[in-house]
């Protein structure tokens, strides 16, 4: 469920997504970018921006703007079938290169999550609604942090 907040918000490693059309779009970032770090339990949720200086507050806001969006408000049926279609196509597109599959498969079976789990992965993506995804967002984003780093001078 988590991989569909990547998709909705930055395009799932794709150049897509609520922020990188709104940040992208105006200019404001180089590149922004979230992901899922699995580790144990729920892991942690990423969000990254590279920006100038400037407009470090003005994207900050943004992006939790957008994140309280998707805890508040429930996706567009076209928001959501985008993504379900992307996360689709990157699931089968990790089958397809064999570092990839290895790496899935090694750290799946790692975490005790067995072979089958892009196939799992694709069952229960089929049955995902807006409002598992507002569901998601609120547990995974009940306590953004923000942090910022900056280059010494």
């Amino acid at each position: 469920m988590v991989d569909i907040l990547d998709s909705v918000l930055s395009g799932m490693r794709y150049p897509a997504g609520r922020l990188h059309k709104r940040l992208r779009g105006d200019g404001l970032v180089y590149e922004v970018q979230a992901y899922h770090v699995p580790m144990y339990g729920r892991g942690y949720f990423m969000i990254y921006a590279l920006t100038d200086p400037q407009n470090v507050n003005r994207v900050k806001r943004i992006i939790l703007r957008n994140v309280n969006q998707l805890k508040q408000q429930l996706i567009s049926s076209r928001e959501l079938k985008e993504s379900k279609g992307q996360l689709a196509f990157y699931y089968e597109d990790m089958r397809d290169d064999l570092s990839d599959r290895s790496m899935v498969y090694g750290t799946q079976v790692l975490y005790g999550q067995g072979l089958g789990f892009l196939d799992d992965k694709l069952s229960k993506l089929r049955n995902v609604s807006s409002r598992d995804v507002r569901k998601a967002a609120r547990r995974f984003f009940s306590a953004p942090q923000v942090m910022v780093f900056r280059p010494k001078n």
